[in-house]
Formats: C-alpha cells, structure tokens, sequence
C-alpha cells in the first residue's frame, strides 16, 4: 500500500494520540502545579465558589505579617501537599481537593465578605458552599482537616459526623464527561478503520486498471511503427500492376 493513500489514515491516528497525550496531561496537571494557590477578591469566586473542577477547597484566611501567621504558614503548606497528593491521586478528570491562601491586609473586603474574625482562620468549601471554619481555639489544625476531608470524601456531606458509605470513584457529571471523551475516542477509531479501507479499495483499483492502461499504450506505440495498413495495401497492389517498360523488352530479347 502506498504512502500516499494511507496519508488520510496517518493523520487520524496522529490526531487521536494528540487527543490522548492532552488527555494525560490535563489528568495529571495536580501533579505539577503549586500545592497552594494564592487567591484574591477576583480569583476567589470563579475557583471557590462555583465548584467547577474541585470538589473541596481549602482557604486559609491570614495577615501575611502576622507573626500567628508566619508561623502557620509552612506546616500549611506541608498539610496542603499532604492531603492534595493523598486525595487527588485517584482522581480522574477533577480534583477532590485543592488549598489556598488569602492575604486579608490586601483583600480586607473579601476577608469581611467571609465573616472572618480572627486570624489565622482555615475554612473548608464544599461544592462552592461555605462549611466549617477553623481556628486556633478549635484544636490540630492537621486533626481537623483529616477530619473535615475523609468524612467529606466518605459521605459527600462536610458536616454528616459519619462515613456510612463510599462515593463512587467518579461523580455523575464525570460520568458524562467520560461518556462522551469515550464516544469521541470511538469516533476517531470508526473513521480510521473506513478511511484504512477505503484506502485499501482505492489501491487495488488503481493497481488492477495499471496493467490494462500499460497494454493500450504498448499497443497503439506499434500501429503507429507499423503504419496505416490501408497505404501499405496499395502500395503493394500498385507494384503488383507495374507493366515492362519498353527498354526492359528491348533487353530481354538482346
């Protein structure tokens, strides 16, 4: 088969390993990213509040040069890398958790807008609603996150007190997503498989009507060399009529 007609076929598959790798990166772009995002009055609904691609957010409320603040801020970062990598490694397409920071002496206003009091405060946000909130008088910060998390996890309700079931390892709308990611997938492999084909049936017509295309030209090249045989027939017959001259009889009889 030739390059030429499979070219169409090349470039599907090209198309769908493309399709896959972003795919791949895209499932695992929590891996690669920063363990805390820094959000401000501009970012923090768009990513917070609207529940988009994380399930649960974690923010912490804080003054950057608060000393209560300075010191927090490493063992929340670590805590953040923990939890993120712990939860988000099973995840596909969405990830269960993400954890953030506001700095209140720059967004006093959104800082008022979530009815902070003191600081530092960690709130958790589940599906873009606002849950329970911790403070220093509530207890470990890593004990009350471990706790807010698996029970969210468990029961998909922050404020259940239980685990009496496991969630599906994909929601519904991850479902549907997955449904038509697969439908597309399916897509590319019919047209890839039609345009082998179709290939393939292009190829043996055109290998099948070489040999007689060949032979006609092979043909016509030899009655060209040969000539009009109507012209060579007359001539023949010309010939044949020619009578002797009057010289030839005078020679024949010497």
């Amino acid at each position: 088969m030739s390059a030429k007609t499979l070219q169409p076929a090349i470039l599907l598959m090209a198309t769908f390993l493309s399709v896959a790798a972003l795919a791949g990166q895209e499932a695992s772009s929590s891996s690669r990213r920063d363990s805390l995002a820094p959000l401000n009055r501009r970012t923090f609904g768009g990513n917070v509040l609207t529940g988009g691609h994380v399930d649960h957010w974690v923010v912490l409320f804080c003054v950057d040069w608060f000393p209560v603040c300075e010191e927090i801020q490493e063992s929340y970062m670590d805590l953040a890398r923990h939890f993120e990598t712990a939860l988000n490694n099973g995840a596909l397409l969405r990830d269960v958790v993400r954890f953030a920071s506001v700095d209140c002496a720059v967004d006093k206003v959104l800082c008022n807008e979530q009815l902070i009091d003191d600081y530092p405060t960690v709130v958790h946000y589940s599906k873009g609603k606002q849950g329970e909130a911790w403070t220093r008088s509530t207890g470990k910060l890593p004990n009350w996150l471990e706790k807010e998390l698996l029970i969210s996890r468990a029961t998909g309700n922050p404020h259940s007190g239980g685990s009496s079931s496991i969630l599906p390892w994909l929601s519904e709308e991850d479902r549907r997503l997955v449904a038509r990611v697969l439908a597309s997938v399916a897509t590319l492999i019919i047209v890839f498989i039609w345009a082998v084909g179709h290939g393939t049936d292009l190829w043996l017509a055109a290998m099948s009507a070489q040999p007689q295309s060949h032979t006609k030209k092979e043909s016509k090249q030899e009655l060209m060399q040969q000539g009009p045989p109507e012209a060579a027939d007359v001539a023949e017959g010309r010939a044949a009529r020619r009578l002797p001259l009057p010289q030839e009889w005078a020679c024949e009889r010497g």
